[in-house]
């Protein structure tokens, strides 16, 4: 399933009938999708493949397994906080190592929508929390689109069974990555089952989980046969999350209804349809159903399995939605990728017989085969080999399905130095996963105004179009040629940022209450020579004090005043450099052309300089603990409270900047605005 597929397409089907009108009006359509649009368009890119991705070595296998690699599960990023990264393809899948080697599983990964991929793995999601257990089967792909407890949108989930060799219990176990799924952390446990072995069935296991959002809630819908009420039988359950961390209770989807394990519902997936309706697809030795609801959360009686959609029984029936709201489907008896206009089309007897259009893949029939629409247009099939006791490979390929593509956009504001817009808003669309730049947009020239910085969104202005829209704000100082020749080349302007959104660098100061200094209505007009500074570096005020725009110092050259505050909230300057006025007092030049006083009971470089083993986080609002010494929103790992005292390795410099390396190994900002030097 695609990411955020089930509530994109909710807005879409609001909107259904806006692709019509425009059919009538264009070559192509448009349809709403959330923050993004569809579009019908005429150069979609050729199909490819198959493509192997991986090739297992010959067995024998581990314990109770005969085959090499299967269950392939790929996503496409399209929320990602670095433009940079969206558009990317990840891929895992089942992997079984020799005996006695560990299993985990493998993270490979796309740049170029599934035609090359890594060589090896960028990663593997190991499991962490029982010695010598590995991740053994059933993994699920993720990318959140939203903010769920303390994960933020772009966060990569991989829920799966984590066992060990022996294949005796069974937790189904999260992992997350906030680095593009470079590395990956333990989240929590969702549930503990039983044996797997036996031929997998009949001991109690939990597997085959599924994954969406609703109701800005996490929810895994797995298979669980823990309710031994009749014998060998399994269920399809469900339970919700909103921090990641507790799970509530168990919700009984499809129950078993019939004994010799001729009752065993697995492997949901879920789409939405055109009626507004959510369709689950399952197998069982019955054949292939589909049962319906209008609440994701809420599916009628448990006995009621809904449709027999398909006589042939069992291992691939996997549903998603196209990016034009069209239902695609596996059909196992020969590969095909069956398409369906809608739910009158699917919801009925035997409709893997009479799907609206069949479309033929050349990687054919395979356990747990995957699809995937990409942004381009083209549907991504990926999938392992029919074989046992023998060599298996994990294979993709593209197909046309006269789909859409999926467009976002990229938004550059201009105000003024007040935030009052200037000119009105310049929106560039593109395709999710395409390049933009716009940097030169973000500098336009605007009549009676000079360009004087981006305040929000410096790192947006280049990167790939994602499905939520791109901010850019590009600030203006208005001409006023009163004081002197205006300074328009650079800003003091300090951005803020909460620690709710952990980011923390040289550039920036982390904090929302802290103060934002930015060049005003003033130019300068100085009588002394500066000296500009190494680097520009940044300080905070200690105590009441003026900017001035001249240097020398009078009540005729003050242009602001600014009352004394606690260090957390006191403004923050960039000093660009220092010069003495015409008495030889010392001034620091800022960035806009004004100046204050160097006296140190006044002003102190924003970052600690000293060394130390302990500090105390002093922001009311916390700081947070990064993984590396470049304090990016990926790197987070741990939020500090306000006293929170953490002991310290050692103090590193990163440019004008610093940072504090905590025994852990994690890293803290060394602003003075958030921690502050203990002995």
């Amino acid at each position: 399933m695609k990411p955020f597929l089930i509530e994109r397409n909710v807005n879409m089907f609001k909107h259904k009938h806006l692709g019509t009108i425009a059919k009538l009006l264009f070559a192509f359509s448009i349809t709403l999708i959330g923050g993004a649009i569809t579009t019908h368009a005429a150069d979609t890119p050729a199909p490819f493949g198959p493509v192997k991705v991986y090739q297992s070595p010959a067995g024998p296998f581990n314990d109770n397994r005969n085959y090499g690699a299967r269950s392939p599960r790929v996503i496409q990023l399209e929320h990602q906080a670095n433009p940079k990264d969206n558009g990317k393809l990840l891929l895992t899948f089942e992997k079984t190592e020799k005996k006695g080697v560990i299993p985990s599983f493998p993270i490979y990964e796309s740049d170029d929508n599934g035609k090359t991929w890594s060589k090896n793995p960028i990663s593997e999601v190991k499991e962490t929390q029982n010695q010598g257990w590995g991740m053994a089967n059933c993994p699920q792909l993720y990318e959140l689109p939203e903010k769920i407890g303390d994960m933020p949108a772009g966060t990569i989930v991989v829920a799966g069974d984590a066992t060990p060799n022996d294949y005796s219990r069974t937790n189904l176990e999260m992992y997350t990555s906030s680095d593009v799924g470079k590395s990956w952390m333990y989240k929590s446990t969702i549930v503990q089952g039983g044996d797997t072995s036996a031929n997998f069935m009949g001991k109690d296991p939990v597997w085959e989980p599924f994954i969406t959002i609703n109701n800005h809630k996490l929810i895994v819908f797995y298979s669980d046969e823990r309710n031994n009420d009749i014998k060998g039988s399994q269920q399809l359950v469900h339970q919700e999350t909103s921090n990641g961390t507790d799970w509530g209770e168990l919700h009984v989807d499809v129950a078993a209804v019939k004994a010799n394990n001729a009752n065993r519902p697995g492997m949901v997936t879920i789409a939405k349809m055109d009626n507004g309706q959510y369709v689950m697809t399952m197998e069982s030795d019955w054949g292939e159903y589909a049962k319906t609801t209008s609440d994701i959360e809420k599916w009628d009686e448990p006995d009621n399995w809904g449709t027999q959609i398909n006589p042939l029984h069992f291992q691939d029936p996997v549903i998603t939605n196209l990016n034009d709201g069209r239902i695609a489907y596996n059909d196992i008896s020969n590969g095909s990728l069956l398409i369906y206009n809608g739910a009158a089309d699917f919801i009925k007897k035997n409709s893997v017989a009479s799907p609206s259009v069949s479309v033929p893949t050349q990687v054919g029939p395979a356990y747990n085969r995957w699809i995937l629409p990409l942004t381009n247009g083209l549907t991504l099939i990926a999938a392992g080999d029919n074989t046992k006791d023998t060599s298996a490979s994990i294979r993709v390929e593209t197909v046309n399905t006269n789909d859409s593509t999926v467009q976002g956009k990229v938004i550059v504001h201009y105000v003024d130095e007040n935030g009052q817009q200037i000119s009105p808003d310049d929106v560039s669309t593109g395709v999710i996963g395409t390049s933009f730049d716009v940097t030169a947009k973000a500098q336009k020239q605007i009549n009676g105004y000079a360009f004087q910085s981006i305040t929000k969104g410096q790192n947006d202005v280049r990167g790939n179009f994602g499905a939520d829209p791109i901010e850019v704000t590009a600030t203006y100082q208005k001409n006023n040629n009163t004081l002197g020749t205006t300074t328009s080349s650079s800003s003091s302007s300090v951005q803020s940022s909460s620690p709710s959104t952990p980011i923390a660098s040289s550039s920036s100061v982390s904090s929302s209450s802290s103060s934002t200094v930015s060049s005003t209505s003033s130019s300068t007009t100085a009588t002394a020579p500066s000296t500009s500074v190494a680097k520009p570096f940044k300080v905070v005020a200690t105590k009441a004090l003026y900017r001035y725009n001249n240097v020398n110092f009078s009540k005729a050259n003050r242009i602001k005043h600014y009352a004394k505050k606690s260090i957390t909230k006191a403004p923050v300057f960039t000093v660009v450099a220092t010069t003495k006025s015409s008495n030889g007092a010392l001034r620091y030049q800022l960035s806009d052309g004004s100046y204050i006083t160097t006296k140190a009971g006044y002003v102190t470089k924003l970052y600690n300089q000293a060394k130390t083993k302990t500090l105390r986080v002093i922001n009311p609002k916390g700081t947070w603990e990064y993984k590396f010494s470049k304090l990016t929103k990926k790197s987070a790992v741990k939020h500090l409270k306000k006293s929170k005292v953490v002991k310290v390795k050692k103090l590193v410099r990163k440019g004008t900047a610093t940072r504090y390396q905590l025994t852990n190994g994690h890293y803290v900002t060394g602003n003075k605005q958030f921690v502050k030097v203990t002995k």
